[in-house]
């Protein structure tokens, strides 16, 4: 496990490097073909666990993973804004496979919000939106909807959970559905897109970990979900899926 002296140390490098004192090249071929993969952070192997999913093991600590992304990830992506393709197939999927969009006030909770994306349609139709979102990439909009940094801050309860490309980067899955299910109302939905593992080039059955990626799911880790399967699909590199919750 990667100690708070690495990670300074790391930061230090970076620094340098961005600035243009430290060139990576300068680094020996070992240690700069991690530096360059990031994998200083991700040097874990892959297992398997028969409820359909691939892990790195051992895992990473929420604050090593934190460290990752302010370090490598959230400064290298471009904000983005508006609604994409991706939003409008899934907002299409939610008005054909669910009633969620005739009521008014309920709670959307945007998980990995990103620029926002999808939130944008929800708040729209007059539901309440709560981005889960640790970057500034949706900062333009901290205003218009409820922001927070990390599923830990949410006080509200849940009726609609969205997740796109953001569950394969938790630090724990069985920690995080358990936190999920306590914060559901009855009869919530549940929406998940992520990369489906099943295909080489998503990593995980192949061995291969996919930056900056902690779990690699399966068909198979969906149908075992406690939730009531409304939608599963494998389309493309993908699979999606949508769910509701009943508090028996």
């Amino acid at each position: 496990m990667i100690n708070n002296f690495k990670i300074y140390a790391i930061k230090l490098i970076w620094h340098f490097h961005k600035l243009g004192i430290l060139p990576v090249f300068l680094f020996s071929r070992k240690y700069k073909k991690k530096f360059k993969a990031r994998e200083i952070f991700f040097n874990q192997k892959i297992h398997f666990n028969n409820n359909g999913y691939y892990y790195l093991y051992p895992g990473i600590k929420e604050d090593n993973l934190n460290e990752y992304y302010k370090l490598f990830y959230w400064n290298n992506r471009g904000k983005t804004e508006g609604v994409n393709d991706r939003d409008i197939s899934h907002f299409q999927i939610i008005s054909s496979y669910t009633d969620f969009l005739h009521y008014k006030n309920l709670n959307f909770v945007n998980f990995g919000a990103g620029h926002g994306g999808i939130s944008h349609l929800i708040h729209a139709t007059g539901n309440n939106v709560i981005n889960i979102e640790p970057s500034d990439l949706m900062l333009k909009y901290s205003t218009r909807y409820r922001k927070i940094d990390s599923f830990s801050e949410l006080v509200e309860r849940v009726d609609f959970f969205y997740s796109s490309h953001s569950l394969e980067h938790v630090s724990n899955i069985d920690d995080f559905l358990f936190n999920l299910i306590s914060k559901l109302n009855n009869n919530a939905i549940i929406f998940i897109e992520v990369p489906n593992s099943e295909l080489p080039s998503n990593g995980g059955i192949n061995g291969e970990i996919v930056l900056p990626h902690t779990y690699y799911f399966t068909e198979k880790f969906f149908k075992n979900l406690p939730f009531n399967q409304i939608y599963l699909q494998l389309k493309d590199d993908v699979i999606i899926y949508l769910g509701t919750y009943t508090n028996a």
